[in-house]
C-alpha cells in the first residue's frame, strides 16, 4: 500500500548484493544514457487532502530511452506534491509532505498504475525496452548524479526483465545541499527477484523516496550506466612499447654521460 515506505514495497524478496556507491570513479565513460533530463516540462503535481493519492502523467521525449517518460507522484501525508523534469531544472521531486514519486521508461505509452490499485510498483510496468547493461564492460555501475535538500532521502533504481524478474538498486542521498556523484554495481543490486538478467533490461524506474523525510526536494541531473575504461590488448601492447622507447632512451643518455 502506498503508507509503505519504498524500502517496504520490495520486502518478501530476496536480498541482493552490498551497495557500492559514493566518492566519483575514476576514467568512466556512459555507456548506456537513461534520461539526458532536458526538455520539458514534463511534470506532475497533486495537492493531496485525502492521501494514500497518486498523479500520472505521460510524456514523449527524444532524450529519453525507449523516447516515452512515465511520470508519477504519490502522497502518504496532507501536502502538496511534484515530480518529473523541469525545463531547465532537470529531474526532480518535490514533497510538501510524506510521499514518493519518479520516472519509468518502459517504451509503452498505457496506464502508469496498470492494476489501478493507486500506487507505483513493478507490477506497473510495460516490458518495451530492449537494454544491454553489461555490454563489453567488465564492471558496469550505475551513473546517478544528484541534489537532496535534507539528510535520509533515498533513490531506488529498478531494472526489470520481467514483473518477476527485477533489481532494485538503493542509493542513500548522504551529501546534503549540492549535487553529488553517486554509483553502484549493475552486478551487485540491493535487492534481487527472480531470475534478473542485467543484460536483458526492458524496463527502467526511478523511484524518490520521500516517505521517512517529509519536505523532501531531490533532483537529478544524470542517470546512465558507466564503463570503466580499461584499455583493449592492443593499446596494452602500444603502452608497453612506449615503456620500452623510453627505457631505451634513459639507457643512452646514461651511457653519453660516462662517455
Amino acid at each position: 500500500s502506498m503508507s509503505m515506505s519504498m524500502s517496504m514495497k520490495w520486502m518478501g524478496m530476496m536480498g541482493g548484493a552490498g551497495l557500492a556507491l559514493g566518492a566519483a570513479v575514476d576514467a568512466k565513460a556512459a555507456f548506456l544514457v537513461i534520461d539526458d533530463f532536458g526538455g520539458g516540462p514534463d511534470v506532475v503535481s497533486l495537492v493531496s487532502l485525502a492521501p494514500p493519492e497518486l498523479a500520472t502523467g505521460t510524456f514523449a521525449h527524444g532524450g529519453a530511452v525507449g523516447g516515452i517518460r512515465d511520470v508519477f507522484v504519490a502522497s502518504q501525508t496532507v501536502g502538496s506534491f511534484q515530480s518529473g523534469v523541469a525545463f531547465g531544472t532537470g529531474g526532480y521531486a518535490s514533497f510538501s509532505g510524506n510521499g514518493y514519486g519518479g520516472i519509468i521508461w518502459d517504451g509503452v505509452v498505457s496506464p502508469i498504475d496498470g492494476n489501478a490499485d493507486g500506487s507505483i510498483t513493478v507490477d506497473d510496468f510495460d516490458f518495451g525496452l530492449s537494454l544491454d547493461a553489461i555490454g563489453d564492460c567488465v564492471d558496469p555501475f550505475i551513473h546517478l548524479n544528484a541534489f537532496a535538500d535534507l539528510a535520509g532521502g533515498t533513490v531506488d533504481v529498478v531494472f526489470a526483465n520481467t514483473a518477476v524478474a527485477y533489481a532494485v538498486y538503493t542509493i542513500s542521498l548522504t551529501t546534503v545541499g549540492a549535487f553529488d556523484d553517486y554509483f553502484i554495481d549493475v552486478l551487485s543490486p540491493t535487492i534481487v527477484v527472480g531470475a534478473y538478467d542485467p543484460t536483458a533490461v526492458a524496463a527502467v524506474g526511478l523511484f524518490v523516496d520521500g516517505t521517512a523525510v517529509p519536505n523532501l526536494d531531490v533532483r537529478v541531473a544524470l542517470l546512465g550506466v558507466d564503463c570503466p575504461f580499461i584499455p583493449e590488448s592492443g593499446t596494452w601492447i602500444a603502452m608497453a612499447g612506449l615503456v620500452g622507447v623510453a627505457g631505451m632512451g634513459l639507457r643512452r643518455a646514461r651511457a653519453a654521460r660516462r662517455a
